[in-house]
């Protein structure tokens, strides 16, 4: 089957593609073009007969969706734009506190720390040994 009368609509940051299916291919894969990258990434292998696949958006601008049918069917290129979309996904930023100061002056500190208190337990154990 190739593909014909590509249309899309957006709802709810979703975007929905849909096609007319005709004799050929049985499935197509749905590529999506990753605008840092510039590569094309697969989104989903679908039944051809299904004529439609839904997706989220992430983002505003330029969508470039490559349709490739299966058993020799003709890749079709389908470019759409999206705006007012919002991403309710966006992780929370990570809260840091205060990082504790580390370096050469801090870690003769503790170095003689740790000095300090295995000198008291040695001298602890010398004098039980005296009695």
């Amino acid at each position: 089957m190739s593909l014909a009368n590509i249309t899309h609509t957006i709802a709810n940051n979703r975007a929905t593609l849909r096609w007319t299916a005709v004799d050929g291919s049985d499935k197509v894969d749905i590529f999506l073009r990753n605008p840092t990258s510039e590569v094309f990434e697969r989104l989903a292998s679908v039944n051809m007969t299904d004529e439609s696949y839904t997706f989220a958006l992430t983002r505003n601008g330029e969508f470039i969706v490559n349709f490739m049918p299966n058993n020799g069917g003709t890749e079709y290129r389908y470019t759409f734009v999206a705006n007012g979309i919002t991403n309710s996904a966006t992780p929370a930023t990570p809260t840091i506190g205060r990082i504790p100061a580390t370096g050469p002056k801090e870690n003769v500190l503790v170095a003689l720390a740790i000095a300090f208190v295995l000198y008291l337990i040695y001298r602890r154990a010398k004098s039980k040994a005296k009695h």
